[in-house]
């Protein structure tokens, strides 16, 4: 008689289950419309500090006043092809908007974080800037307006650390 009684409700869980599914399926356009779209949920936010890249990577700091700046949208362009490039060069892209979701590697950091970085570059929300910090976390070169990623890495690939790292990846 035990055996049956999980049986019978292992068969009422899959029932359950299996109504929630088609309630869900079946609703009304307007009670579509309230769920959320998957596209549309955003992953958890973390915090990001530059002091835990430190020795490990490069960070390009890229900071506007929202994704629609053309500067920032420029910017962006520009990047878009240079996935290995940044690979390459342990570069790490930091997108620090004043408004809108700010990422470091299409991740969500946190507004803390944020607020950290500006802080500390001293940008306020109103501004476009590139920065780029080096392994030792020093500021390496800023820029004003969107900069081509070919003067960027120029400037990387001029650094004694990465020197080095090329003359070790050959050998």
């Amino acid at each position: 008689m035990i055996r049956n009684f999980g049986a019978i409700a292992l068969s009422i869980s899959c029932l359950l289950l299996a109504q929630s599914c088609v309630a869900l399926q079946v609703q009304t356009p307007k009670a579509q419309a309230s769920l959320p779209n998957p596209v549309q949920v955003k992953a958890k936010m973390t915090s990001f500090s530059l002091s835990s890249q430190k020795e490990q990577n490069r960070i390009l700091l890229v900071f506007a006043p929202d994704a629609q700046n053309s500067d920032y949208q420029k910017q962006m362009q520009f990047f878009a092809r240079e996935e290995t490039a940044f690979r390459d060069r342990d570069l790490v892209l930091v997108q620090v908007l004043a408004k809108g979701e700010s990422q470091v590697n299409g991740q969500a950091i946190d507004q803390a974080s944020v607020a950290k970085l500006r802080d500390r570059f001293r940008v306020g929300e109103g501004d476009f800037r590139v920065i780029l910090v080096g392994k030792d976390g020093g500021e390496k070169r800023s820029d004003t307006t969107p900069v081509a990623p070919k003067a960027i890495f120029s400037e990387i690939d001029a650094m004694p650390m990465r020197r080095q790292e090329m003359r070790d990846r050959k050998s």
